[in-house]
């Protein structure tokens, strides 16, 4: 029985559109005899007792069961739950496992597009897999409790790095390139920010900033053999707090044009110790009106000028006050020298009387 181009009646399960010799179901079209052969548009492949037939558009040679050759695949005005839904294994909108590809429209008119995955294992989920060999090198998992793994297959928290880096190139602070952990403290709220990149545009520069809404918190420093959780500093908005001596390499091995400090005792004595309250200036942690303790750097400059350094754009003058311990060392053996000369003098003339 012939097929009707206009359908045929009486069909049943023995009837079929197909070949019996080992060929291949060949589609072909042309339009008004233009291209003057008809153009294949789809070739079925017959089947054998090992392997069902294959499925070829826009290509003469299937390979797997659909093939496509150039050109799109289009799933014109999917719904989600509807249709437009492409099912690796099973309907995962229906509670089976798999994998759905979905473009279109989601709740009746909201353009969006979505890979999910369902799986019965709360650590496995979406496997991201890209090498220059077989493709078989996993790269990102997103697992099903919700962690993400780059370059690990085993990812216990909710962002795990395997082997390698982070980077985040071309950052300009205030705009990207920064890592916040908790708010935005360039934003006014409390948390934790880590940048590094360019500063005011051009300015290579990078720092660690912590916002918090206590005098007494800010950025501590903890570390132990155990699990880490001895606090050793504090950097809080009104001062550093060291909780472990603080040491400064002074190996003599490492040092250079050693020379004894003469006059210390005088150059000490041109330093003025002094009692203030701070200014309102950016370029300082201080609170403005707080009360501290210290010297003037210009003071220390005009007798120990190694001592001194500019910061700010202002140009801003800091005292290695570390530095100073030296001067006072040496200062102190002059006055131990000082009053032992003198207390030899008195001894003297003590016997003369």
């Amino acid at each position: 029985m012939p097929w009707e181009l206009n359908g045929n009646g009486g069909i049943n399960t023995n009837n079929f559109l197909g070949t019996r010799n080992n060929t291949p179901l060949i589609i072909k079209t042309n339009t008004n005899g233009s291209p003057p052969n008809l153009e294949e548009v789809m070739r079925v492949t017959p089947s054998s007792q090992t392997q069902r037939g294959m499925v070829g558009i826009g290509t003469t040679s299937p390979t797997q069961s659909l093939t496509l050759g150039a050109g799109n695949v289009q799933l014109p005005n999917a719904q989600v739950g509807t249709d437009g839904n492409l099912y690796f294994g099973g309907r995962t909108d229906a509670q089976e496992t798999g994998m759905r590809l979905f473009g279109g429209l989601v709740n009746g008119n909201i353009p969006a597009g979505f890979v999910d995955v369902r799986t019965s294992d709360p650590t496995d989920g979406l496997r991201i897999r890209v090498d220059t060999g077989s493709g078989g090198t996993e790269r990102l998992r997103v697992a099903a409790n919700g962690n993400v793994g780059i370059g690990t297959d085993q990812p216990g928290q909710r962002l795990t790095m395997g082997a390698g880096n982070v980077q985040l190139p071309n950052a300009q602070v205030g705009t990207d390139g920064n890592l916040y952990f908790g708010g935005r403290t360039d934003a006014q709220e409390t948390g934790m920010r880590l940048f590094g990149g360019l500063v005011n545009g051009s300015i290579p520069g990078g720092f660690v900033d912590v916002r918090t809404t206590s005098n007494a918190e800010g950025l501590r420093i903890r570390v132990d053999t155990n699990n880490g959780g001895s606090e050793k500093m504090r950097i809080t908005p009104t001062g550093i707090q060291a909780l472990v001596p603080i040491s400064q390499p002074s190996d003599m091995r490492t040092k250079t044009n050693i020379q004894q400090l003469n006059g210390a005792l005088d150059k000490i004595a041109c330093i003025r110790g002094i009692a203030f309250d701070w200014k309102g200036v950016p370029t300082i942690a201080e609170q403005p009106g707080q009360s501290n303790l210290g010297v003037i750097a210009q003071e220390v400059e005009a007798v120990f000028p190694e001592l001194v350094s500019v910061y700010g754009d202002r140009g801003y003058k800091a005292v290695n006050y570390t530095g100073l311990t030296a001067a006072l060392i040496e200062a102190a053996k002059e006055l131990k020298a000082e009053n032992e000369h003198l207390r030899q003098r008195i001894e003297a003339l003590e016997q003369k009387s």
